[in-house]
């Protein structure tokens, strides 16, 4: 600016000497040429000893932080250089993991720590402090194992809920999300959704995936099949396999409760009293690769070895899909019941409500990604034959059959209308699902090569039921839409 203003004087003075001459000699034919060069003074040089020019600092980085649904509640400030290392130790740990990698599969996870993000989550702390209460008492305090559990809202896939009976730890911390197969537990990573890498099956939780395809195919809720207490069926298997028959047909029996072993069964009696031979039979006739697909459009993702095991080579033949043998997770559970409870609709499952910027702006964020999956009446068709599971009875009256099922305490312990199932695999994990009209929760107590305590499936049942009753609590008494 300072050498620009002489530049400035001389190209205005010599413009205000020729406007005079011009019209002194009006009138007269001047030809004349004129032509200015003004060059600029080449800088001076810096006086010795000067001290250097000083740059403008760049704006210090401003931490995200992460609140509760009631935004108040801080669940995590996001002020290290991974996010996720933040999360380790608080007592919202698991959920905090969770919305750092949706976000950095939405947004990407460095803005985090440098936008100033105030992030509104769907995390209801209320239902969460319960949730973690009841966690604590599903399994003894040394145990090697962990029990998880997770709230989904159906309609929009909002996460209400997730807990363990952990620390939440880092994986430079936890080397596996499994870390609890010391005698002393310890911080674990992700164990409540399929991106961490959690290890727990779903038992008969799975057979609901079987009767969803069955009424795709047409068949009824009341259309019976004739069971035994051994079924030979075409799927194939190792001959040294205990479970083999007549070479290498896979043949698995029934042994649950002594009176629903063999005999005709409904939809409602097969899956309520977990008639392994009946899901089974009931699988073979609408086909193996049609229960992995419904699995999938509810909501159940598949990864590692279960991926190609889900894949269209050899899911036609995988018919112990039907029993709940791969991997799943708390969340993808609860999610996919939530699918059948919102009439077929599937929503991904979603930890963040709002987002504001550093200067109080609202952010767009993704919002519901909601997607139709199943028919409306195919769904509340499953829900109500999934309802005898859970001690409930179907719309059109009592179809349950004769007997007490495993879970038949949930109806009783919920006060409410409700869906779901209890499955436990070889004693080694145990799933139940608990599905309202409004909320659905899932929990797993799994992990670890030691089996199951005794009356594990009760202190599940209480646990899980109680998380779902006061969820349901503030909100208006709903029941099922019954199907045509």
């Amino acid at each position: 600016m300072i050498l620009d203003r002489p530049r400035r004087t001389i190209y205005g003075g010599i413009g205000l000497r020729l406007r005079a001459w011009l019209s002194v000699a009006a009138g007269v034919l001047l030809v004349a040429v004129i032509a200015v060069v003004v060059r600029p003074d080449p800088p001076s040089p810096e006086p010795a000893g000067a001290p250097p020019a000083v740059s403008s600092p760049a704006p210090r980085p401003v931490p995200s932080e992460l609140y509760a649904s009631d935004g108040t509640t801080l669940i995590a400030r996001f002020d290290t250089g991974d996010p996720h290392a933040a999360c380790a130790g608080s007592a919202y740990g698991f959920y905090c993991d969770y919305v750092a990698t949706w976000w950095e599969q939405h947004k990407g996870l460095t803005s985090l720590s440098s936008g100033g993000y105030r992030i509104v989550g769907s995390l209801d702390v209320a239902l969460q402090r319960v949730a973690q209460k009841r966690a604590g008492g599903v399994l003894p305090e040394a145990s090697p194992k962990a029990f998880a559990a997770a709230t989904v809202e159906p309609g929009s896939g909002l996460v209400r809920v997730m807990v363990a009976d952990r620390v939440f730890g880092t994986p430079s911390a936890s080397p596996s999300p499994f870390q609890w197969q010391g005698t002393v537990p310890g911080p674990i990573g992700q164990p409540l959704a399929s991106e961490g890498g959690a290890y727990f099956n779903g038992g008969m939780t799975f057979g609901m995936f079987t009767l969803v395809a069955a009424l795709e195919q047409g068949m009824s809720p009341s259309d019976t099949i004739d069971t035994e207490a051994r079924f030979t069926s075409r799927y194939r298997t190792w001959p040294s396999d205990p479970s083999a028959c007549e070479g290498d047909h896979w043949c698995p029996r029934n042994l649950d409760d002594p009176a629903y072993r063999s005999g005709k069964r409904t939809m409602w009696e097969g899956f309520g009293h977990s008639v392994v031979t009946y899901l089974v039979a009931l699988e073979e006739k609408v086909g193996a690769d049609r229960v992995v697909d419904v699995a999938r459009r509810l909501g159940i993702r598949f990864y590692e070895q279960d991926e190609s095991m889900a894949g269209p080579d050899i899911a036609p033949n995988w018919g112990a899909f039907t029993l709940g043998i791969s991997r799943t997770s708390p969340l993808d559970l609860a999610t996919a019941y939530a699918t059948l409870a919102a009439d077929g609709k599937h929503c991904e499952p979603l930890p963040v409500v709002r987002v504001v910027s550093a200067d109080g702006q609202a952010v767009p964020s993704p919002g519901p990604e909601c997607s139709q999956v199943v028919a409306a009446e195919v769904a509340r068709a499953a829900l109500d034959a999934g309802r005898c599971g859970v001690g409930d009875r179907p719309a059109s009256g009592d179809r349950c059959g004769s007997g007490k099922v495993p879970a038949d305490a949930v109806r009783g312990l919920v006060g409410r209308p409700v869906s779901g199932q209890l499955g436990v695999t070889d004693r080694q994990s145990a799933a139940l699902v608990v599905a309202g009209p409004q909320l659905v929760t899932a929990g797993i107590a799994a992990g670890g090569s030691k089996r199951l305590p005794t009356g594990i499936e009760g202190r599940v049942v209480a646990a899980v039921s109680e998380v779902e009753r006061s969820g349901l609590a503030p909100l208006p008494s709903l029941g099922f839409t019954p199907p045509a």
